[in-house]
């Protein structure tokens, strides 16, 4: 047993995947690279069954998996090693099925798609958690749990942060996203989400303002309105909330009114209507910034009429 090598990472699944996915996960990947099936590189196809087999024996015990989990380092986040070799990989009994799972449940389709633009690891212990399980009635709830574990296994556990974790995962701002998880490490689980992701945002400036595509000009303006949240009441920040939620097809006016508070004090509140899909939303500032977290993770199952998001 090697303390260095990632066998969660050779089996390419999650490091909490249960026995079964672990077993689910070698019998696919043994089929994949079968001297009989592989049809790229056989050295390179050798090797990946000797990691395999090294990973399986240790995983497979569970006294063997309970030490290796002893030693290794669990909370520093690093990308899926290992390129996807895709057009090289058969079609096996595995991704048979998973067609058969998906003709009948086309939304599994975009579920998967969403988790793995996270983390490929992630998206085929989904696959082999839902082959092995069939509970297929339970598979966005499967979904919402894998990735609520997996955001909070590196980034912590405040939802303002893992949101702003997936963000930077699905544009693939692997720096970013790695300096994210070693400063939650460092600092703990208090600490003030504002401060993190502005400090992030300053460090990476020149990451972050490279030409952008228009969903990643949404996307950054998004992340401006979240940042500078506090600011909810002031002219500037409604101005900015106004053109965000005109470029995702909806519509935001404002209602102003005096607030009477410790029997003589007054202040002013600020209420956004936001109106989008012929329905009205009245929030009030923090009420407006979740709605931003939760836009971007709308999954429409169009062919079966439903809308869901990943909702924590």
């Amino acid at each position: 047993m090697s303390e260095n090598k990632d066998y969660y990472r050779v089996l390419e699944v999650v490091d909490d995947a249960e026995d079964i996915v672990i077993r689910g996960a070698y019998r696919a990947l043994a089929q994949r690279y079968h001297p009989d099936k592989w049809s790229g590189d056989e050295e390179l196809a050798r090797t990946r069954m000797e990691h395999i087999n090294e990973a399986y024996a240790i995983l497979s015990d569970p006294i063997s998996r309970q030490q290796y989990d002893s030693y290794r380092t669990q909370e520093h986040y690093e990308p899926d090693p290992y390129e996807k070799l895709e057009d090289s990989l058969p079609d096996d009994e595995l991704d048979e099925s998973w067609k058969v799972f998906c003709e009948y449940y086309p939304d599994l389709v975009n579920i998967y798609r969403q988790l793995q633009a996270l983390s490929s690891n992630l998206a085929f212990t989904y696959k082999l958690t839902l082959l092995n399980s069939q509970a297929l009635p339970q598979r966005l709830e499967i979904a919402q749990k894998l990735e609520k574990n997996y955001l909070e296994k590196y980034f912590g556990n405040q939802t303002a942060l893992q949101l702003y974790a997936k963000d930077l995962l699905l544009h693939q701002r692997t720096k970013a996203v790695r300096e994210l998880n070693r400063v939650l490490t460092i600092l703990g689980n208090e600490v003030d989400p504002l401060v993190v992701v502005r400090k992030i945002e300053e460090s990476f400036a020149e990451d972050f303002s490279e030409e952008r595509t228009p969903k990643e000009k949404k996307r950054a303006l998004k992340n401006q309105l979240i940042k500078d949240a506090i600011h909810f009441q002031e002219e500037h920040y409604r101005l900015l909330a106004s053109q965000y939620v005109a470029l995702v097809g909806g519509k935001l006016a404002f209602e102003s009114r005096e607030i009477l508070f410790l029997w003589f004090f007054r202040r002013i509140e600020v209420t956004y209507h936001l109106s989008q899909h012929g329905q009205t939303l009245i929030l009030d500032g923090l009420g407006f910034v979740e709605w931003l977290n939760r836009s971007d993770w709308l999954i429409e199952l169009s062919r079966v009429g439903q809308s869901h998001w990943f909702d924590y």
